[in-house]
């Protein structure tokens, strides 16, 4: 099982490389929907870690996604 990072803070981003988790940065709300898509399909990723201030501006995508057994979506401050 995966963890993997949607972050629109390079900051973050980088920081979660180091410790070993992949990630994509996400300028938009269409480069999210895109990613996300992806990363939901993918079977491999049990974690999918979103970066907060992402996560209040896609909640309309990431909803009906919370309540899946995978993967298990955490949001980051």
């Amino acid at each position: 099982m995966k963890m993997f990072l949607l972050s629109d803070d390079l900051d973050i981003l980088l920081g979660m490389r180091i410790v070993g988790v992949k990630g994509r940065y996400v300028e938009s709300v269409r480069d999210f929907s895109d990613a996300f898509s992806e990363i939901v399909q993918d079977k491999e990723i049990g974690i999918l870690v979103i970066t907060l201030s992402l996560s209040n501006e896609c909640e309309d995508i990431i909803s009906p996604f919370k309540m899946n057994e995978q993967p298990l979506i955490v949001l980051l401050d």
